[in-house]
């Protein structure tokens, strides 16, 4: 369910409440409120690593300098 601001018409005290749209009207006329409707939803972006973002010619020149490095440890670039 989501969650609604409410403004209270005397007094002007705000609150939010979870409840489903069809019991805000009743629940505003039970508590003498009104519901506010000029609010910014939250949006989630930017979900991911850095490794997830990033190109795939730069994980191959990553790859290749590793590669030309010589080192005997493992590549850890493959298993990201």
């Amino acid at each position: 369910m989501p969650l609604y601001d409410f403004r209270h018409n005397e007094t002007g005290e705000q609150w939010n409440e979870l409840m489903s749209w069809k019991d805000t009207k009743a629940y505003c006329e039970e508590h003498n409120c009104r519901q506010v409707i000029l609010s910014a939803p939250l949006i989630v972006r930017g979900v991911g690593d850095l490794y997830s973002k990033t190109d795939n010619e730069f994980k191959d020149r990553m790859k290749e300098i590793k590669k030309a490095a010589g080192t005997t440890k493992p590549n850890t670039m493959d298993g990201w």
